[in-house]
């Protein structure tokens, strides 16, 4: 890995690489293997007929109705096209339920196919914790395991109560947080602010108890968000996988690999963004102002929610996982170039601690590409 001295930015013209244009992204051979196994998956049998006339979703979309005004048959292409997405999304979450209800062993490779391409809402919290090795595939075990789980997270969360320092710092920056909906969560805005802070300052404090090493960090607020938002007020779920996740985070833990990551994300946004690298310069935004956060908090703290948990299936599902990360920050400052490019300094830096929405899937597709043009390149 190359790493950089220097904390500025030097944009000199690296080599040449491949333009990212929003109407031509490139697409990545394993990526695009998994959208085959989902065509495959897909085109088999649907549903069976859904009224006495036999009509599927797309004939409701396709076929006119005799003698009806245009506003019926807009009104009746509307209604079938509401009914496709549905169906759809029932038979994908079917797919996963039934990779995922074997009666002794779960497919966990069916699973991490299907899952890089996103998850379900409806399944999303079942899935994470096979992907993060939380339930195992053997269920033999299952029912003493969660028991033992159970036991385990409230010892720890009956030592971590005992800490009042703890709780309070934990308690104040989830109020913080919470008061200027930094969340951004509509799951965590149902959820009252004391709720929340008991569930955080809860799940954290037992994390720190079994992790001694460990100091509390801010950072483990925004990293355990997305797990409260998919298991709401479930603390033993929410505990492990973000216990897995953390010890896969090693940056977190260690500050020599976070510079090395931080100098080793400044090379490549030289090399493969020049233009925007030399704008950021020109606009006196330092790579200390944005840069560690987002390598942290793998941009748990930056996106809308929904695009974190999208973000977070194809970091559980992947051969890659976190080591996708850098990757997949170059690909957000590739989309949002334009936006960037129109902003000064002050609004910079704004922008890019609170980014907006964006298509996580091309976001993935275009990481994976980036990170085949710098193999390519020799770059690491």
């Amino acid at each position: 890995m190359l790493n950089s001295q220097s904390s500025t930015f030097n944009c000199a013209q690296g080599p040449t690489v491949r333009s990212y244009s929003s109407e031509q992204v490139p697409s990545k051979d394993l990526y695009a293997s998994f959208e085959d196994h989902r065509s495959e998956e897909e085109a088999k049998p649907k549903l069976a007929a859904i009224d006495s006339g036999g009509w599927d979703s797309e004939a409701l979309q396709r076929t006119p109705i005799s003698g009806s005004s245009e506003e019926s048959q807009e009104h009746w292409s509307q209604e079938g096209a509401s009914l496709s997405n549905c169906l759809s999304g029932d038979l994908e979450v079917a797919r996963f339920r039934n990779w995922m209800e074997g009666e002794s062993f779960v497919d966990i490779k069916s699973l991490r196919e299907a899952a890089v391409l996103g998850i379900p809402i409806e399944v999303r919290g079942e899935v994470w914790k096979f992907l993060l090795n939380v339930t195992k595939p053997d269920r033999s075990e299952e029912l003493t395991m969660r028991r033992q789980m159970t036991l385990e997270y409230n010892e720890l969360r009956s030592k971590a109560s005992q800490d009042d320092e703890l709780m309070r710092r934990v308690r104040n920056e989830v109020k913080r947080r919470t008061s200027r909906n930094a969340f951004r969560s509509n799951s965590l805005s149902k959820f009252a602010e004391e709720t929340l802070q008991n569930i955080f300052s809860n799940i954290i404090g037992a994390f720190l108890v079994s992790e001694e090493n460990f100091e509390y960090d801010s950072v483990l607020v925004s990293i355990l968000a997305p797990f409260v938002t998919v298991f709401e007020l479930n603390e033993v779920d929410s505990f492990y996988c973000f216990q897995s996740l953390m010890k896969k985070h090693e940056i977190v833990r260690c500050m020599k690999t976070q510079n090395a990551a931080v100098a080793n994300f400044m090379m490549l946004f030289r090399t493969l963004q020049p233009e925007l690298c030399e704008f950021f310069e020109s606009e006196e935004l330092e790579p200390f102002d944005w840069i560690p956060s987002w390598i942290r908090n793998l941009l748990s703290r930056e996106l809308p929610m929904e695009c974190v948990l999208r973000l977070w299936d194809t970091y559980f599902a992947s051969e890659e996982g976190l080591s996708l990360h850098s990757y997949v920050c170059l690909a957000v400052m590739d989309m949002l170039q334009e936006e960037l490019l129109e902003l000064d300094g002050l609004e910079l830096k704004g922008y890019l601690q609170n980014l907006p929405a964006v298509d996580m899937d091309q976001v993935i597709t275009r990481a994976y590409n980036i990170r085949e043009d710098v193999v390519g390149l020799g770059l690491i």
